[in-house]
Formats: C-alpha cells, structure tokens, sequence
C-alpha cells in the first residue's frame, strides 16, 4: 500500500523489487543458518516496513539500489564460513559480492574492513581465508581492468582509478535532514535491540552467539562510517536497516517482557511517523 501511494515514477518498480526479494533473501538466511529458532517473519516483516517508509531518500535510477542484495549475499557467505569445510571458498564468494559493491559506490569501501572482523569473530581468519578475501574483493577489477585494457581505454581506466581513489573531505550537505532522521531512528532501534540482543545471545548456542556478535559489531561499524563519511549515508542506510532488522527480529522472538513490546511500539510508531 505504501509503495502504491507513493508511485510516480517507473523506477520505483526497481525499489520495489529489490525491497521484495531482499525480504525473500532474509527468510531463507534465517531458514539456512537458524538465527532465529522460533519461526518468525518479523525480521523480513521489520526490513520491508523500514526500507519502504525510508524509500524516499534512495535513488532508484541508480544501480546503488541493489547494494542491499549483494550485502545479504556477502553476510550470508560470511556466517556460511563459520567452521566451514572450505572457508576459503565462502570468504572469495563475500568479498566478491563486497567488490561488486565497491564498484558501484566506491566510498563502500570504507566498509570492507568490517568484514574482516567478522571474519575473526566467526573462526574464518586464516592465511588462506585472508588471500580469499583480498583475491575475491580484487577479481571485480581486475575484469574491468582487462576490458579497459582490451578496448584500449587505457585515458579512461587512469581517470577512473584516479577517481575511485579521491575522496576528498566529508561532506554533510550530500544527505537531507529527511535522511538524517531515518538514520538517527535506525540507530535508536538498533541500539536498543544490540544491547538486549547480547545479553540473550549469551545463552543462546555459540554459533548463534558468535553471528550477534558479528551483528552488533557490523551496525555499530557502519554507523560509524556513516557519520565520520556522509556520501555514504544514502547508500549504507539499507545496509544497516537490514542488520538492524535482524538483530530487532532475534530479541522480540527470544524475550518478552514489558521493556520489550514497548520498545516494538516505539519502534513501529516512528517508523510510521517517518513513512506518513
């Protein structure tokens, strides 16, 4: 209903799209790897209400908008190397799926650190798991370099390697106030959620606990980044509304109390204010 209120643009197809099968993708990461134990469509319930109600700051023309698909792509190969027979392999497919991204928006990879944390936290750091992540993040370009190359662009692949490594100084004027408060209300839902959900995780089997952990660590990272590099705002705000999806989806499931179904009201009321 939302996304037909607001159509007037065939672009919106797309958002819509990448809004549908990014909350398919989120059920069948919970269905592999079990995150949420109790059966529950409440975190691809919660990403569909955010991402649609916050879908005025994206811009559908671009290609950015598939930026959430190739991160549920680059989590799920993350967990999936957790005890792995070949990590290695998993970690080449996530930092592929990071690459791709990178490609796209180059201030993305501000980002890619994280996922080498995470790789810590999920047993997956190794000799091999580290040469994976830098050959599977480096594969992207190096097509494009050959093509360029090929083709005999060699002017333009200069401008384009100059380009992609000139960042300049943050700019804050690059996202509206619109885009600061649907970031500022993520960060209270998923701060509220992280700090419950590492308190449950602890009784929760480890692999499960090692995944929150890896959760808290990705938002509260990209948070940051999001801050300290504003041009990345508009593309990383589905990014974190996704992680911050799971983590809301894993403490309703697990804890029910008072704090909790008020922190739900609270949550889906400003959520609602921002759509309206």
């Amino acid at each position: 209903a939302l996304w037909a209120v607001k159509f007037n643009d065939y672009y919106q197809i797309a958002g819509m799209a990448v809004c549908f099968i990014s909350t398919y993708l989120l059920v069948g990461l919970n269905s592999a790897f079990g995150i949420i134990r109790t059966k529950s469509y409440l975190t691809p319930a919660m990403f569909a209400f955010m991402y649609t109600a916050f879908s005025s700051t994206a811009d559908f023309h671009s290609i950015t908008s598939v930026i959430p698909l190739l991160f549920i792509g680059s989590i799920f190969f993350i967990i999936r190397g957790y005890d792995s027979i070949n990590p290695p392999a998993d970690i080449f497919n996530s930092f592929l799926s990071a690459g791709i991204g990178c490609m796209i928006d180059r201030h993305l990879v501000f980002a890619v650190p994280v996922l080498f944390i995470c790789m810590t936290q999920l047993r997956s750091m190794s000799v091999r798991g580290f040469l994976a992540a830098v050959l599977g993040f480096c594969v992207p370009f190096w097509i494009m370099y050959g093509y360029f190359i090929l083709q005999d662009k060699t002017k333009e692949l200069s401008e384009m390697a100059s380009g992609f490594f000139s960042f300049g100084l943050p700019d804050f004027s690059c996202m509206s106030i619109i885009t600061w408060i649907c970031i500022g209300a993520v960060f209270v839902i998923f701060v509220s959620s992280a700090i419950l959900a590492g308190k449950i995780s602890l009784k929760d089997k480890v692999k499960n606990r090692s995944v929150i952990k890896s959760m808290n660590t990705t938002g509260t990272y990209l948070f940051a980044v999001m801050i300290l590099v504003p041009q990345t705002g508009v593309t990383l705000l589905p990014v974190v509304t996704l992680v911050t999806s799971i983590i809301f989806g894993y403490v309703m499931t697990q804890l029910y109390n008072r704090f909790t179904m008020i922190q739900m009201i609270v949550s889906l009321l400003m959520i609602g204010g921002i759509a309206v």
